[in-house]
């Protein structure tokens, strides 16, 4: 097999019969260490096949093949990276793919991924696990080592600003913190959608010969309101914890009642409020007619476009006044 071209340029292979890709790195195919959706898996030819490296065609769509490797079979330490593990999953990876032939190996696809059996779904493979959680390669190593790093910070400034008796575990700044981060979260997703996806995929239903947003509504949406649904939760529920406890005493009557000293936050925790019964009882209803979770005929399907449509369309109107309200309680409002 010839050697990997280097960088994004798409370099047509032929499968082989060996495990030779192992040792190579994609380097521009985003969400590969997350989902694999990006690559077509497939399992069609026998395992004979791929053991004795019978030739195939090529192909421009990036694959996977994998079949179980026969404890029985003579040649079954051959495989480098296999030797000794017998019995366990094999796969190839092969097409038209932008790589780099730089050492990081591929462990997370190209190993020996789980045992072979009925039950294909234990891990047997230690340098895959180390993968896994890589801070950059994946969102939840990334997801990770945020929250790490920003720990560090917090016991380094604290330490350097306060002394060492200032460290503690304080509640209520921890929540408020969450708050923080899971509300940039679920606006920053409700910006995403009313700014970004809704006008691309309008533009892509009239670009009748584009490629259309398939695509989108397939592998972006679902995931994006999964976050932005939950987000929207822990939003609320961390909201409510500090008028609960972030004040020293319980507040969050005074809050929803907009009594003396609480009335900017009370208007901010109303109109957040009406976002998230917005997410779960109107959007989310309707997304999952849209995208096919829920069964749905055309004409439902159409009054969901509207209906969810125009639900995120308040809640992005209501979430400017809602954040001015969050801070204007603290810092003051702007006028």
């Amino acid at each position: 097999m010839a050697r990997p071209t280097m960088g994004p340029r798409p370099a047509r292979l032929k499968r082989s019969g060996r495990f030779s890709l192992i040792r190579c790195r994609l380097a521009a195919l985003p969400g590969l260490f997350d989902d694999q959706q990006l690559l077509l898996v497939r399992q069609a030819r026998p395992l004979g096949d791929f053991v004795d490296g019978a030739a195939a065609t090529d192909t421009d769509t990036p694959c996977i093949e994998y079949a179980d490797l026969d404890t029985g079979r003579s040649d079954a330490g051959a495989w480098g990276g296999l030797k000794g593990h017998g019995g366990r999953r094999i796969v190839e990876l092969w097409g038209c793919l932008p790589y780099s032939s730089n050492a990081f190996c591929l462990q997370t696809l190209l190993s020996a991924r789980f045992r072979a059996g009925p039950s294909n779904a234990r891990k047997t493979n230690v340098s895959e696990e180390s993968t896994v959680m890589h801070p950059i390669t994946t969102v939840r190593g990334a997801i990770v080592s945020a929250f790490v790093l920003a720990i560090v910070l917090s016991v380094i400034l604290t330490t350097t600003l306060v002394g060492a008796d200032g460290l503690g575990f304080h509640h209520a700044q921890l929540d408020r913190w969450l708050h923080i981060v899971s509300g940039v979260m679920w606006v920053g997703l409700l910006y995403y959608f009313n700014v970004v996806q809704v006008p691309a995929l309008a533009d892509a239903a009239a670009d009748k010969g584009g490629p259309g947003g398939a695509a989108i509504t397939k592998y972006v949406a679902p995931r994006a309101l999964w976050w932005f649904r939950w987000a929207a939760v822990l939003t609320w529920v961390t909201g409510a914890y500090f008028l609960l406890f972030g004040y020293g005493t319980p507040v969050m009557h005074k809050a929803f009642t907009l009594q003396p000293g609480f009335v900017t936050i009370g208007v901010g925790a109303w109109l957040g409020t009406i976002m998230l019964l917005n997410v779960w009882g109107l959007i989310w209803p309707n997304q999952k007619k849209i995208l096919g979770l829920k069964p749905a005929t055309d004409e439902e399907k159409a009054k969901a476009r509207k209906v969810a449509l125009y639900a995120s369309r308040v809640n992005f109107i209501l979430s400017v006044p809602m954040l001015m309200c969050m801070g204007g309680q603290s810092h003051g409002l702007p006028f």
